[in-house]
């Protein structure tokens, strides 16, 4: 009788893995992987990121050997992506914004900007605080650009504090008796 190998692949430290993403992987293949997991399918997603179907089939595949695990699970209907998939997709999300982040600085900069204010509000921040002050205040200051993030008190208060927002636009937390 054959002997079946019910051993789990060596493992890899996560040093050696980062190393293999930074030298081999192209952002490319990161937003993909986002697409195929929001559209499930890799036609939709190679359509979406301006590129042929194979091409988006083989840059996946090139990156799931990369990190030496499967990425999505192939059925009939499309793909859906793996428990290490759905893992991965708010780091990739988070760092592909990061990444448009610093896209809209050199953009704003280009544009003859010399700062960049990131606000965060709720939405009754924006209308009652920001609707008219704002105008006047990139009217006395034309060199600055403001980037406006509307999202809840605790995703605004999470990236306060990591420091993506300069400054947070909030209602007073009611206190207990």
């Amino acid at each position: 009788m054959p002997s079946v190998n019910t051993s789990r692949p060596p493992s890899v430290r996560a040093s050696v893995l980062l190393n293999r993403l930074i030298a081999r992987t192209r952002l490319r293949q990161l937003q993909l992987l986002v697409l195929i997991a929001e559209l499930g399918s890799i036609q939709r997603a190679a359509e979406v990121a301006g590129m042929t179907q194979p091409s988006a089939t083989e840059g996946l595949g090139e990156l799931e050997s990369l990190v030496g695990v499967p990425l999505v699970e192939r059925h009939a209907r499309g793909v859906r992506p793996t428990l290490v998939c759905h893992d991965l997709l708010p780091l990739l999300r988070s760092m592909l914004g990061a990444l448009n982040g610093c896209a809209e600085v050199l953009a704003t900069t280009a544009e003859g900007a010399q700062g960049l204010v990131s606000v965060g509000a709720i939405a009754g921040g924006i209308t009652a605080v920001l609707g008219g002050a704002l105008s006047a205040f990139l009217a006395r200051h034309p060199q600055l650009r403001v980037e406006l993030v509307e999202d809840s008190r605790h995703v605004l208060l999470g990236r306060f504090a990591e420091h993506t927002l300069d400054i947070v636009l909030l209602r007073e937390p009611s206190t207990l008796a």
